[in-house]
């Protein structure tokens, strides 16, 4: 820990058996409130309290703000500080929302909801005059810990009165579950978009990527196929600003990922529900990607959302996020002439985890089975995922259709599964 960044601890909420470590935190001028220490990554969470003010991004949820992530034996955190393409001064990863409130003629000020007291020009928002402030509260147990950021509004003079909680909550694994809660007690509806705003440190390697699974089509033998592809995409060869609309999204791949920021870590967004959007942009030192749901909370309605940030290192490509961890899947030529095709699998697991067997079948357009093996991981955890070298036979070929099944043991126990379309 660095002596001169963090001037005092004041108290220590270290259960004796926990497997996660939380120190609370107190600085004069920084915008830490907590540290919180796993065995796969730390992460330090920003104080709310000493946030409030017009330097930083103004559609921000201060409750849940994370400052930096330190991946096990990296050098550095993962996330990047700086100016954003919208002129506003960023860093982190922080949930953003955009509330969507009616601005009438002659409105001088507006409520907006999470986030403070908006200053209208010109019908337009213009600043924010008076932040509204959060509390936050620290619980342990054994198996996980929760750090909750709290918030509440009622005034005599609006409509707009609620009550709002962020859970984020830490396990033995490397993956952050972000709990957040709506309840609406006013007395009009409140709507907006909610995202995971991260902005990550593009690096000195120049291999940064996403990964946005999206609807694709291909012809195929006069016939056109739907497909969701969800190979690695070049922040290098990204425009500056991009969005992918509703239109273009799978809804049942509900997950982004960015990857290779340093030394392949990489970072995989979940969210319980079906995205709206995905926003990325990029800087010469820093690219962010988001991804947006929408949310309407009705008077007198309670409503909740939830992600989950998941860590890791050595994949370079991500097909798909599983429930026992994520899995990539590559197909490529065995040479630059050559017909025949060659595959590679990989795993990565949220956790230590050992003697996982993964069963992979490869069937045609037909469903005829033309590829089938079992490939034994011994050995595996976030920061170092296993791979097996698939078996394809000769009758694998380019611009065909194919079904891959996983299916994963362990203990000879089915523990998950997966299918997917390849397209070689």
């Amino acid at each position: 820990m660095n002596k001169f960044f963090f001037l005092s601890i004041l108290s220590c909420c270290v259960l004796a058996n926990a497997k996660v470590q939380i120190s609370e935190i107190k600085v004069k001028k920084s915008l830490v409130a907590c540290s919180v220490r796993t065995k796969y990554f730390r992460a330090f969470l920003v104080n709310p309290a000493k946030y409030n003010s017009a330097k930083y991004c103004d559609n921000s949820l201060r409750g849940g703000w994370f400052k930096n992530f330190i991946i096990k034996n990296a050098d550095s955190g993962i996330m990047g500080t700086g100016e954003s393409p919208f002129a506003d001064y960023r860093f982190g990863l922080a949930q953003a929302f955009e509330p969507e409130i009616e601005l009438t003629k002659g409105l001088k000020e507006a409520v907006l909801p999470g986030i403070g007291i908006a200053a209208i020009e010109n019908n337009t928002i213009a600043k924010i005059k008076d932040f509204f402030p959060w509390t936050f509260n620290i619980s342990q147990n054994s198996d996980k810990s929760i750090v909750s950021f709290s918030q509440s509004f009622k005034s005599k003079t609006s409509d707009t009165a609620y009550k709002l909680r962020i859970d984020c909550v830490f396990q033995d694994s490397a993956e952050v579950i972000i709990k957040g809660v709506f309840l609406n007690t006013g007395k009009q509806e409140i709507r907006g978009g909610i995202c995971p705003m991260p902005i990550f440190k593009r690096g000195l390697e120049k291999k940064c990527w996403i990964s946005v699974p999206h609807i694709r089509s291909r012809k195929i033998k006069k016939k056109r196929w739907n497909y969701i592809n969800t190979n690695p995409l070049s922040v290098e060869k990204m425009r500056d600003y991009y969005e992918f609309s509703s239109q273009r999204l799978s809804k049942a791949k509900r997950w982004i990922a960015a990857g290779g920021m340093q030394d392949k870590e990489l970072m995989v967004f979940v969210s319980a529900r079906p995205l709206d959007k995905v926003l990325f942009w990029k800087t010469p030192g820093f690219f962010s990607i988001s991804p947006m749901i929408n949310i309407r909370v009705a008077p007198g309605k309670r409503l909740t959302w939830k992600w989950k940030y998941i860590f890791g290192r050595g994949l370079d490509r991500i097909d798909a996020v599983l429930k026992t961890g994520l899995l990539s899947c590559e197909i490529s030529p065995r040479s630059s002439t050559s017909k025949y095709f060659k595959g590679r699998l990989k795993f990565l697991p949220y956790k230590e985890t050992r003697d996982i067997t993964i069963d992979a079948i490869v069937k045609n357009s037909r469903r005829r089975i033309i590829s089938t093996g079992t490939y034994d991981m011994l050995q595996m955890s976030p920061l170092q995922p296993d791979y097996a070298n698939i078996k394809l036979n000769k009758r694998f070929r380019k611009n065909r259709r194919y079904l891959m099944e996983i299916e994963i043991f362990k203990d000879n126990s089915l523990i998950d599964s997966n299918s997917d379309f390849l397209y070689p």
